[in-house]
């Protein structure tokens, strides 16, 4: 079982939700997350689902059949949470501190500290360095004003957080990032179709969590990245 984000461009949305939910469950599929908006004259709906692979291409004939569809595109929605067998979280604890002090010109170092890790580490370790460096952003930054609704939170805290680290655009369901520096380098090519973000997706993580209720945490999937021959990174981000 695996989980896909499938974005599904229409040209209406009476009775489209309902309908692709009935060729979602017909597929074998269990709908996780959906939200629907108007996109370029049309209408977007977003839908987070976790299935047998083997099933995708049904699926996705299914969908594009549909009367209302004009176009749809599918992401695998990979996750860096899982720790290695071995890992030693003190190269952590060692790096924080010069983040914290060369904040925000921190992404040539972290660079450099993602190549010096071990494949099998290298995701686990730049999402949590992640998730710690939004967390301390937050609490500096942005923990004196009021909580905000997540939308509220990705225009007044993501966006001018993000902005003093890279280029970044809010999405109808997310983030665009046109220049990730973990995308592109020999290490990034050689293991081509993999996100390779994972420093963001902790960031980004840490700045909307740290303000939130525990129960309510809000969860940041790499939809599209440039390391697979795309032309921007996407981030989802959800409740």
């Amino acid at each position: 079982m695996f989980e896909v984000q499938i974005r599904i461009f229409a040209s209406g949305k009476e009775g489209l939700m309902l309908e692709v939910g009935r060729i979602v469950i017909e597929s074998g599929f269990a709908l996780l997350r959906q939200s629907l908006n108007e996109s370029d004259g049309g209408f977007l709906l977003t839908l987070t689902l976790r299935g047998p692979e083997t099933a995708l291409p049904e699926l996705e004939e299914r969908i594009a059949m549909h009367r209302l569809v004009r176009s749809i595109d599918f992401s695998v929605c990979e996750s860096a949470v899982e720790p290695p067998e071995e890992f030693d979280s003190t190269v952590i604890e060692k790096i924080l501190p010069k983040l914290a002090q060369t904040y925000p010109r921190i992404l040539p170092d972290l660079v450099s500290f993602s190549h010096s890790l071990p494949a099998n580490s290298r995701e686990y370790a730049m999402y949590h360095v992640g998730r710690r460096i939004g967390a301390w952003v937050y609490k500096r930054d942005f923990a004196l004003g009021a909580r905000l609704a997540l939308a509220d939170a990705m225009r007044h805290v993501v966006l001018p957080a993000a902005r003093q680290l890279v280029l970044v655009e809010l999405d109808i369901d997310g983030v665009r990032m046109a220049n990730s520096p973990f995308c592109g380098s020999a290490i990034e090519l050689a293991q081509r179709h993999r996100r390779g973000c994972h420093f963001f997706l902790g960031y980004f993580e840490g700045l909307l969590n740290a303000g939130r209720a525990a129960d309510r945490p809000v969860k940041v999937v790499e939809t599209i990245c440039r390391n697979s021959g795309a032309s921007q990174c996407v981030f989802a981000i959800t409740e």
